[in-house]
């Protein structure tokens, strides 16, 4: 009796198991292996009449038909003009070369930083179309225009005059003459 209340306790847990894979992941993996499995199969019929094909075509025959005569050409790449955008690029070097002379309030150090790093990039991509290097240019002309950056002023001078005010002596003035001073 035992015996046979553990075949029937295995073959009920073997059908649950079999039920469970149909019900959760198995459907959908058997499917994936199907579909793959027929993908596979049609890339392989792909390839074999592509090598039946090249088998019998008229460079392996020795024969020349119309038109397949020339190859097609490779595409020639399509010149950039980076003229502007080089000009545009010496002027944002300069800007950062002298950020010195100028008030820092008024000079918009990251905003320069950033196109200017643009610019570089730009400048040494080999892949890049002419509109982009267009609207790169459009965008550092119309930062540049609406730039407005204040000199420092030279205090030299006003230093100078300063020191001089320094060595009057108020004993050698009149007390009225001094205060003017």
């Amino acid at each position: 009796m035992k015996k046979r209340n553990s075949l029937r306790l295995r073959r009920a847990l073997s059908m649950f198991s079999i039920v469970l894979v149909l019900f959760s992941q198995g459907t959908p993996a058997f499917a994936n292996v199907v579909t793959t499995t027929q993908a596979s199969e049609a890339v392989q019929n792909n390839s074999d009449t592509a090598v039946t094909e090249t088998k019998n075509s008229p460079e392996n025959t020795g024969e020349v038909s119309e038109g397949e005569n020339d190859p097609t050409p490779a595409p020639t790449p399509v010149a950039v003009d980076k003229t502007v955008l080089t000009e545009m690029y010496n002027q944002l070097q300069n800007l950062i070369n002298t950020e010195d002379q100028y008030r820092p309030s008024t000079f918009p150090g990251d905003k320069i930083n950033e196109l200017f790093q643009e610019a570089s990039v730009m400048q040494n991509a080999n892949e890049v179309d002419q509109n982009t290097v267009n609207a790169l240019v459009e965008r550092i002309q119309v930062f540049l225009g609406s730039l407005q950056l204040e000199v420092k002023p030279d205090k030299e001078s006003l230093q100078a005059l300063l020191k001089k005010a320094m060595d009057f002596k108020a004993s050698e003035y009149t007390p009225a003459s001094f205060k003017v001073l």
